[in-house]
């Protein structure tokens, strides 16, 4: 449970994002039992607090009694609508039932079994396409692509120990064109496929020919922004970092562009998710030798990770006399609870030494020995602070230094920190 809720307030940026989530279960389960307990209940009624429930087991990562509501709610649904099944035995094609295949997969792959995973989505998609048509285009089509694709990504990354740093093997490749083709599936929602499906030839729902025109209400779909994601790592991972900023700017501008028209007043899901993708644009940038431009990505990132710091800080202040002595930070760094406010501030938090330890990087290649040293050093203490003066991050740091008097011309103190590393 605390690596869940540990997780969940990193994803959301709110420290109650667990006792939320449970306090949601609660309720589902409680709906859940009034409904099944009605003898003149609807059954759909019955599938969507099914479907509700496990919802909330899958967002607090318990997994098997999400698998079995969903299987449950399944099962109900074939029931429902089986005078629709097919003379072969097999489900009824309907939109609810290949969207719980769909999710049957995605908990599957989270559970760490592609085998089964592979054959829930495979059959998801392969309704859906009967669904809404073998020559549309569709978003739901595009959500089973992408995790299909992702697990073509995972599969590759399991069966060799290769960096992939001289283009991609097939499984990546597959994936790449999983990815590109639940793109299209969002941002051509409406389109009709042209003769032989291809994707160069569309036609509009009339008949008529449309061109590519996308479809404005999906080209900023959420969804969207995960598939540039996906795309960009797999980029990035090959070796081609112009393809993966491209990707990363991309999702970044759907990212912001929801941001700025969502109605919720809470964005801290959202600012953690957008800081993210800035430090991955500026990791492009950086592996492209453009310094300067990832030097300014880093140095704003910081500012505004520790302003959002200051911020989370003093509202713990405000909100300690409510006797809740759990802090992620704090079991993150081992730190006793007992600490202080201002021991906290002096720590740092790991996105902080990520930064200051990529900041150095750059100084360094631009010749700026001692802001180069200062960044690494901070980035060192916090580390240390942190995970102890054993973890690999530490050494990473130490290898840098190293690397960096080693460059000053000073092979004693370069020789030295190389061997702390090791």
């Amino acid at each position: 449970n605390d690596l869940v809720r540990a997780e969940l307030a990193g994803l959301s940026g709110n420290d109650d994002a667990y006792e939320a989530l449970m306090s949601d279960l609660s309720m589902a389960l409680e709906h859940l039992d009034e409904v099944a307990q009605c003898q003149d209940g609807d059954e759909n009624t019955l599938v969507d607090a099914l479907q509700s429930a496990g919802k909330c087991y899958w967002s607090l990562g318990m997994l098997d009694e999400s698998r079995e509501l969903y299987e449950d709610a399944l099962t109900r649904l074939i029931s429902i609508h089986n005078d629709d099944a097919s003379t072969d035995g097999q489900p009824p094609d309907h939109p609810t039932i290949a969207s719980t295949l769909h999710t049957l997969g995605s908990i599957h792959a989270r559970s760490g079994d592609p085998t089964e995973a592979t054959r829930w989505y495979e059959s998801a998609l392969a309704m859906k396409k009967r669904v809404y048509g073998k020559r549309a285009f569709h978003p739901e089509i595009g959500k089973t692509l992408n995790g299909l694709a992702m697990l073509k990504v995972h599969a590759s990354e399991d069966s060799s120990e290769a960096t992939h740093s001289h283009g991609m093997d097939e499984d990546w490749e597959q994936a790449m064109r999983l990815f590109e083709e639940a793109e299209r599936n969002y941002r051509y929602f409406g389109l009709d496929r042209g003769d032989g499906g291809r994707t160069g030839s569309i036609k509009e729902a009339d008949g008529s020919h449309g061109g590519m025109h996308r479809n404005d209400d999906y080209t900023d779909h959420p969804d969207v922004a995960s598939i540039c994601e996906n795309m960009a790592l797999l980029h990035r991972r090959s070796g081609d970092h112009q393809a993966a900023f491209l990707r990363y700017k991309e999702a970044l501008r759907i990212r912001t562009a929801g941001a700025e028209n969502s109605s919720d007043n809470d964005t801290s899901e959202v600012d953690n998710v957008t800081l993210g993708l800035k430090l991955s644009v500026a990791d492009c940038l950086r592996a492209m030798s453009k310094w300067d431009e990832a030097a300014e990505i880093y140095e704003k990132a910081l500012a505004g990770h520790m302003k959002a710091k200051t911020v989370e800080t003093n509202s713990r202040k405000e909100d300690r006399s409510d006797g809740s002595s759990w802090l992620p930070f704090a079991r993150e760094s081992e730190l006793s609870e007992d600490n202080d406010d201002d021991d906290e501030e002096e720590t740092g938090t790991a996105l902080e030494s990520v930064i200051r330890h990529n900041l150095g990087l750059i100084h360094a290649e631009m010749g700026r020995f001692d802001q180069a040293l200062a960044e690494y050093d901070t980035s060192r203490r916090i580390k240390i602070a942190l995970a102890g003066d054993t973890h690999p991050e530490v050494a990473s740091t130490l290898n840098a230094i190293g690397a960096l008097y080693g460059a000053k011309g000073e092979p004693e103190r370069a020789l030295a920190h190389f061997r702390q590393a090791l």
